[in-house]
């Protein structure tokens, strides 16, 4: 059996390179209602101050698909090239605007609805960007005026330029608009019939990130270590991240100086000064999707600042579930132990007495108080009973350990005996506080809610700045460098960069 294939022909391979150079690309930044995602929405967007690359193929009536051609990014502006200096330009070789500042640029405010709800608030001109790779050189008739050039492709306003929301509870999502889009035609320049629509791809990030994360910085608090202070006097330094919506104002639950009540809200009167975070311009705390779920390999030479987010914060206390609850002897509990064992200690000394009644006597030897009766009736220091209406009071005397000893070794064990003596008897009352008092909740949960709904663009000279060093601090102490580490025990893992 043969398998034969008839009427075969060959598709005109056009190129399109040319007009795909001609084709215009734009942002629109659309922002819809805050609970667009919890209800269902799909419009991911793109991510700010990144570069794509986009691509163009054309669809025959057969389904085929043609090659995918390159859409080159925008020209360079005058504006764009222009030498600038300042805080800014961390590297001397790179001192053009657009190797450091995000150069697009806003055109439009339309404001206009969208089918699904949208609004489309602006349109604007893609930032410029270039590669250190270069189109070929040896072939004008595909790349024309480019041949030889560096690659361009598309780069996204950054949050300076478009905010991530609105003031009315929106978020904004990045789109792209493409216009002026040629149709292919043959070498007679005839429109190709057969071809019946276009497709638009997008450059995978993956391998080609700018941007390794993005997320928010946190100041981190700084203190010195009590009890570690070395013949120079130098204390070792640890940090903390600072909790939990960076609230840079002075802290009223921490402070170097003994507060009782575990803060300063119940030490107002007092001069105490709260702990502070304008120490630390350095070491930060970087909180991102990318770097929680995915772990990223922290390898970024540079932290780019847009602005600075705020917002209101609304909190309270409560008990924890589940918490075990504790009996806390306080201080006053403890010294009526103490006293309370002196008693005891009469009996570890001289030994265990008993006394033992009958009962119904009568008469003048009716113990009314023991305090005194037992003491007129009964001589202690001799054992002797007297004769009375009590004559019947008997009593029974175990020595101690100490009796036991011989008269030296009693004189040299007497001091060592008294202090075990009051120990065991604060110990045995101190239980009996414990058995007596109700367990209580002596910790509480902060329960609180932190709603980002402003922003401030950061001004220019502080942007951009050099990292360091950064790594990722797990649930406990951890030394980040050779002199400080970082407390972050029993909190959530999170990334630390010094810039």
């Amino acid at each position: 059996d043969y398998l034969v294939r008839v009427g075969t022909s060959e598709r005109f391979d056009f190129n399109y390179q040319p007009l795909a150079n001609q084709i215009k690309i734009s942002w629109n930044a659309v922002a819809y209602k805050d609970d667009y995602y919890y209800k269902g929405g799909q419009n991911a967007g793109y991510m700010r101050d990144e570069q794509y690359a986009f691509f163009i193929r054309w669809i025959y009536k057969t389904g085929d698909k043609s090659f995918s051609y390159h859409i080159p990014g925008r020209a360079a502006l005058s504006s764009d090239t222009q030498a600038v200096a300042g805080p800014d330009v961390i590297y001397t070789s790179k001192t053009q605007r657009w190797q450091n500042y995000n150069t697009a640029s806003v055109t439009s405010t339309p404001n206009t609805l969208l089918p699904d709800g949208g609004r489309v608030i602006a349109k604007g001109k893609m930032a410029y960007w270039q590669s250190t790779e270069r189109y070929p050189d040896n072939a004008e008739y595909r790349w024309g005026d480019l041949c030889g050039k560096e690659v361009r492709h598309h780069k996204m306003p950054d949050d300076g330029i478009i905010p991530r929301h609105t003031n009315n509870n929106e978020i904004v999502i990045l789109g792209v608009d493409f216009s002026n889009i040629p149709l292919p035609v043959d070498n007679d320049g005839t429109v190709i019939s057969e071809i019946v629509g276009y497709e638009i791809l997008r450059g995978s990030r993956l391998g080609n990130k700018s941007i390794v994360a993005k997320g928010i910085i946190n100041n981190m608090g700084v203190y010195e270590v009590p009890g570690t202070e070395d013949e120079n006097g130098d204390k070792d330094v640890s940090m903390f991240v600072n909790y939990p919506f960076n609230d840079l104002r002075p802290d009223p639950y921490l402070t170097s100086t003994f507060v009782r009540g575990a803060s300063l809200i119940n030490n107002r009167a007092g001069a105490i000064e709260p702990f502070t975070y304008d120490d630390n311009k350095r070491y930060f705390s970087f909180h991102s999707p990318e770097l929680g779920f995915y772990r990223s390999f922290l390898s970024a030479p540079e932290l780019k600042i847009y602005g600075e987010a705020t917002g209101k914060a609304s909190g309270y206390f409560k008990e924890p579930s589940h918490h075990p609850k504790n009996v806390i002897i306080s201080n006053t509990g403890g010294l009526l132990a103490v006293l309370m064992g002196l008693g005891y200690l009469d009996r570890y000394l001289r030994g265990k007495r008993t006394y033992t009644m009958p009962p119904g006597l009568t008469g003048a030897g009716t113990i009314k108080k023991w305090g005194t009766t037992l003491g007129t009736l009964f001589d202690i220091t001799g054992f002797t009973q007297n004769t009375g209406a009590l004559a019947y009071i008997t009593q029974t005397v175990e020595s101690s350990d100490l009796n036991n000893l011989p008269q030296p070794l009693r004189a040299i064990a007497a001091i060592p005996a008294i202090m075990t003596g009051i120990a065991e008897g604060a110990d045995i009352y101190i239980q009996r506080l414990y058995d007596m008092l109700k367990p209580r909740q002596h910790a509480l949960q902060h329960v609180s809610h932190g709603f980002y709904n402003g922003f401030r663009k950061a001004d220019a000279g502080q942007t951009r700045r050099l990292i360091t060093d950064s790594s990722y601090v797990k649930p406990y102490v951890q030394e980040f460098e050779t002199d400080r580490k970082v407390n972050n025990l029993y909190r959530t893992r999170t990334a630390v960069i010094k810039i």
